[in-house]
């Protein structure tokens, strides 16, 4: 889904033909392809190491769970485009917007590869031990945390284009609203068996009980413990 949203403003960058497009709506389906082919090559790679994801067994298992899973998914993916699609029409040259935005995508893009990278090789050196090192010891779930920012980043710097219509606003703002609902079900486990999977490996660890008490489910403690 992310790459065909990006598609009309990625091609012609790689054809080099990037200077017809108005600057902030090249910019901004540049940020979205890079994320989606970032998370494509990350979720590849994860698989290839895993084999499976066990917290989607279950719903996999069936063809009405894939094929829930499946639609819920390209959903999602519409869903978190709105920004983007929904300002392509008036994107134009760069502003304050397109810069304060760009920031706000750079530092999330790099907050959630970098918790992806800790986390990984964290699992690599501490096989059976749970993540606590990094920004994993600010946040139980960093990389929601740079996920929400980068896609905030892309709507900050669709604001321009999405103002002109208060609709066309106010749906590109269930993008990032969508995804804190989504990343807070799941961190709180009413939409996977993720938290359930982790109570049953770490749950009489006391190390992991002062974990879940004293680190924040998403948004990090940025000062202390």
């Amino acid at each position: 889904a992310f790459a065909v949203a990006a598609a009309p403003e990625i091609l012609p960058i790689l054809l080099g033909d990037g200077g017809s497009l108005p600057a902030t709506r090249a910019i901004s389906g540049a940020a979205m392809g890079l994320w989606g082919a970032k998370l494509a090559s990350f979720l590849f790679y994860r698989v290839l190491r895993r084999g499976h994801d066990a917290r989607l067994d279950g719903t996999l298992s069936t063809a009405a769970g894939a094929a829930s899973f499946w639609t819920v998914s390209l959903l999602w993916g519409v869903l978190t485009c709105l920004p983007h699609l929904l300002g392509r029409g008036e994107a134009g040259e760069v502003t304050s917007w397109t810069i304060a935005g760009s920031v706000v995508y750079a530092v999330g893009l790099a907050v959630e590869t970098v918790a992806d990278v800790q986390k990984m090789s964290f699992k690599k050196n501490h096989p059976g031990g749970f993540c606590n090192v990094g920004l994993w010891s600010k946040s139980q779930h960093p990389n929601y945390f740079g996920n929400f920012m980068l896609w905030c980043g892309i709507t900050i710097m669709n604001v321009p284009a999405l103002a002109a219509s208060p609709w066309r606003l106010g749906l590109a703002l269930l993008s990032p609203l969508s995804l804190l609902a989504l990343f807070s079900a799941q961190a709180e486990g009413s939409m996977t068996n993720a938290v359930d999977l982790a109570a049953g490996r770490f749950g009489k660890d006391p190390e992991y009980q002062k974990y879940l008490e004293n680190v924040p489910l998403i948004f990090p403690k940025l000062f202390g413990r």
